[in-house]
C-alpha cells in the first residue's frame, strides 16, 4: 500500500438511536465514528427509474488502511455527500495492510439523498 496516495478525508458514520428529549422516542441519528485518510478510486454510475423518479446511482471506491471495525452497516461521508457501504474487502493479497470499501450513493434527480 502506498500511502501517499491517502490524499482524501472520508467519514465513517454510524447509526444510533437517541432518545429525543421532548417526546421521549428513538430518533435515528448519525454519529461520526471514525475519520480517516483515503485513496478514492471512481468506479462507476448509472440512472435508472424507480416508481416515477429518475434515480442515479453513483459506486465508488476507497481504499483505507486495514481496520477490523467497520462494518456494511456503517455510512461514509465525503466531500459532502454521503455514501451507503455495501462491501468491506480485505486487500488483494490477504495482508491485513489495506481494505476496500465499495460504496453506493443513490440521488433522486431532485438531489435529495435517497436511502
Amino acid at each position: 500500500m502506498n500511502i501517499g496516495r491517502l490524499d482524501r478525508r472520508i467519514d465513517i458514520v454510524s447509526r444510533s438511536d437517541v432518545k429525543d428529549d421532548a417526546t421521549g422516542e428513538l430518533q435515528p441519528s448519525w454519529l461520526l465514528f471514525k475519520r480517516l485518510p483515503a485513496e478514492l478510486v471512481p468506479n462507476s454510475s448509472a440512472e435508472r427509474v424507480i416508481g416515477v423518479e429518475l434515480v442515479s446511482s453513483s459506486s465508488v471506491i476507497f481504499r483505507i488502511r486495514y481496520r477490523s471495525d467497520i462494518t456494511p452497516r456503517m455510512h461514509l461521508v465525503y466531500d459532502g455527500q454521503t455514501y451507503r457501504i455495501s462491501g468491506v474487502h480485505e486487500d488483494k493479497y490477504g495482508r491485513r495492510a489495506s481494505m476496500i470499501l465499495t460504496c453506493v450513493t443513490e440521488s433522486p434527480e431532485r438531489g435529495e439523498l435517497y436511502e
